[in-house]
């Protein structure tokens, strides 16, 4: 990159990373992280990495490096959720590294268009394993295009690490890693046209079947727990295109005003660039001249994407595995660009070159106004209902203080979504007159409610025996306490 626009990538990255130590730090810790923090913490080490609990809650490098860093720097929301703001750091280095040696004139809006998605952003400031396997990906997918400039072993090795603990990370990007292990083969066989026989497939396979193996060892029982206790039955059954595809649009639309419009234009783009691609693999085979290197980074980056989707299909009519939706589906975005990016680049040097670099111009330039426009710091988008939750708790030690209501024991009762969070805060931030917060709404005689208004209904007597104390609007939750105790005004 030249100066300026190496300047603009350095204040872009900063940027982002200042938002994810802010939304990491001031942000109330999450359902799922609290869970991964009540439940895989206390394990040692092998209980973690064997799914001792048999729940895909467990992202794995997540939750060893939660149990890692909560040993060095404690129990904050900062300490457990710094991992991810780490990974942000290495995708942002891999983004700009893949930019800088292989995008050429085109490397700032590659490197923007990578990090043009409010939905994605927010997994670098949470402690769960999307971030990690997206930095993890984007290393894996660096090495391999650099495997394929110079075909030299490190880089084939790094890039099998990188993709391994991607699949590591997120158990849903466990799909990548034999699609790449096909397009070795299929690069090196009919791409580079080397002579194929039994001992030049099996030189050609011997790391990846080691690295192959090391990975299987470790996914074994995890995978044979999972499998045993049918814990992949959430999801879609429609179809790929309307559970996988038209979920990461609405997510990455992030509730704008003109989410429809984004999702609609989603599909046309997304249905464009494949069958752009596929015409453009056409002409590359039917070409009789060997592909030059451009060539072969787009073909790598559109295969990449078409095989894991294939691997994703056949997963489901195969096994009834239901398809990725929302989160578990981000891992295309940066999958997609991939193949955006490396197609119109190498567009670019052919005859449609003016209608190319109008293509790669305005995507980012739009999709980076709709990442500025939609960023917060104020809640996350599939725990909106949380964003209260340490507040909450706060209020309930406030009034019980203001009320003198400390010298018995007082128990918190809460809708099972703040559950896990009001255990979190109560275990890392004790408040020695509340014993514990429980989730048995029907029977509860709880001195504090903390609920979903609509949760009120399951409770016996409600409005004869608990009055409000604080209603939150914008997650639709509120703290109630017992008449029989002094309301504060």
């Amino acid at each position: 990159m030249k100066i300026i626009p190496f300047s603009i990538a350095v204040i872009t990255g900063t940027l982002l990373i200042l938002l994810d130590l802010y939304r990491a730090s001031h942000l109330s810790f999450i359902h799922d992280e609290s869970y991964s923090f009540l439940s895989y913490v206390p394990m040692n080490i092998m209980d973690i990495i064997s799914y001792k609990d048999n729940f895909t809650n467990n992202h794995i490098i997540n939750s060893l490096l939660m149990k890692l860093f909560n040993f060095l720097l404690g129990p904050t929301e900062l300490s457990l959720r710094l991992p991810n703001v780490l990974a942000h750091i290495l995708y942002l280095f891999f983004c700009y590294k893949l930019a800088a040696r292989f995008c050429g004139r085109n490397a700032l809006l590659a490197f923007l268009l990578l990090n043009a998605n409010p939905y994605m952003l927010e997994f670098f400031s949470l402690a769960r394993g999307y971030g990690l396997s997206f930095a993890f990906m984007s290393g894996g997918f660096y090495f391999f295009c650099s495997y394929l400039e110079k075909q030299r072993t490190k880089d084939h090795v790094l890039s099998l690490t990188f993709f391994g603990l991607a699949a590591l990370a997120n158990f849903a990007l466990i799909q990548v890693f034999p699609a790449v292990l096909l397009l070795h083969n299929f690069f090196h066989f009919v791409v580079d046209r080397n002579p194929f026989s039994l001992n030049s497939f099996l030189r050609t396979n011997r790391l990846n079947l080691i690295v192959t193996v090391v990975l299987a060892a470790i996914l074994y029982e995890p995978v044979r727990k999972i499998i045993q206790y049918n814990r992949i039955d959430f999801g879609g059954v429609t179809g790929f295109w309307h559970d996988t595809v038209s979920s990461l649009l609405e997510g990455s639309a992030y509730q704008s005003a003109y989410g429809n419009a984004f999702v609609t234009a989603g599909r046309i783009i997304i249905l464009l660039v494949v069958a752009l691609f596929m015409y453009r693999a056409f002409v590359y085979f039917r070409s009789a001249q060997p592909l030059n290197f451009e060539q072969k980074l787009s073909l790598f980056s559109g295969l990449l994407l078409l095989l894991v989707v294939s691997f994703s299909l056949l997963q489901h009519w195969l096994m009834g595995t239901p398809y990725v939706m929302q989160r578990y589906s981000l891992f295309f975005f940066p999958l997609f660009m991939w193949m955006f990016i490396f197609l119109f680049s190498e567009l670019q040097e052919t005859d449609a070159r003016p209608s190319a670099r109008l293509a790669i111009i305005i995507l980012p330039l739009f999709l980076c106004v709709h990442t500025y426009r939609s960023l917060n710091a104020s809640w996350y988008l599939e725990w909106q209902y949380d964003q209260n939750t340490r507040t909450a708790l706060y209020k309930i030690r406030e009034d019980a203080e203001v009320s003198g209501n400390t010298t018995q024991p007082l128990r918190v009762s809460c809708s099972w979504m703040f559950e896990p969070s009001m255990r979190y805060y109560l275990q890392t931030e004790p408040v020695p007159f509340i014993e514990k917060a429980d989730k048995k709404l029907e029977e509860t005689n709880g001195d504090y409610l903390y609920i979903f208004e609509e949760d009120s209904v399951e409770i016996k007597d409600f409005r004869q025996r608990y009055a409000v104390v604080q209603r939150f609007n914008n997650s639709g939750s509120a703290i109630y306490k017992r008449r029989d105790i002094h309301i504060s005004h």
